[in-house]
């Protein structure tokens, strides 16, 4: 799954006013948090209309995603995460099938320490959306303005990066596919642990949709690795 991201930013007045006027004038952070909060429910599903129109999942991804072995236990343990999202039994058909949008982060107003009671003059949100195949960054980006509009939101403004990463996933199937899990059992003596899909963004589109070579990533992972920079 690759990614695209976002940054919105909410209605402003010209600067910042007293708290007191919360009474008659609109908060940009309520905007934002308005329009976070349509974005999906409480199963972290994403509730934009057309979001979820894409291919139904293969057998053999299926079959892969069944023979991956638990149910994320390792990364709760490694994180000490204690609120899980989505249903325990569908945790790795979440991580490698299913698009997902983020919060990265929620900015405005005053937030240190002591008290500054202001209506803050401007808020933004960045928020990252990973994509799966058939889900164009453009199109994304418009029905997410669609949505936003349904919800009374025209004024929330959708700021998009330089660059967007399209999504790409190769068929198991394919012989490039099985001759790699073919040598990682002749080397390693056991069959290879399967994920149809990375989480990770990167540039395998360039390969994949003008020539339509399957990739395979191979690797580890630290476990407990920290999360990534800013890029």
């Amino acid at each position: 799954m690759w990614w695209a991201y976002s940054c919105a930013a909410g209605w402003r007045p010209a600067s910042d006013l007293h708290s007191s006027t919360g009474a008659v004038v609109d908060n940009p952070l309520w905007r934002l948090a308005k329009a976070l909060a349509s974005l999906r429910d409480e199963t972290g599903r994403v509730t934009i209309p057309g979001f979820h129109d894409v291919r139904p999942v293969s057998d053999v991804d299926r079959e892969a995603i069944a023979n991956i072995p638990g149910q994320g236990e390792s990364l709760y343990d490694a994180y000490a995460v204690t609120r899980r999202l989505g249903a325990p039994e569908e945790f790795n058909t979440c991580t490698n099938l299913m698009p997902i949008l983020n919060v990265n982060g929620f900015h405005g107003g005053y937030a240190e320490a002591g008290s500054k009671t202001v209506l803050p003059a401007e808020s933004f949100v960045k928020i990252d959306i990973r994509l799966v195949p058939d889900q164009h960054p453009e199109r994304i980006v418009e029905l997410l303005r669609a949505h936003l509009n349904a919800q009374g939101l025209e004024d929330v403004e959708i700021v998009e990066p330089a660059t967007h990463q399209h999504p790409a996933r190769s068929d198991l199937s394919d012989p490039f596919v099985q001759t790699a899990l073919q040598v990682a059992r002749e080397v390693y003596g056991k069959d290879a642990i399967v994920h149809p899909s990375s989480s990770a963004s990167g540039p395998i589109v360039s390969l994949h949709a003008p020539r339509r070579c399957a990739c395979d990533r191979s690797g580890h992972r630290q476990r407990g690795g920290a999360p990534p920079c800013p890029e």
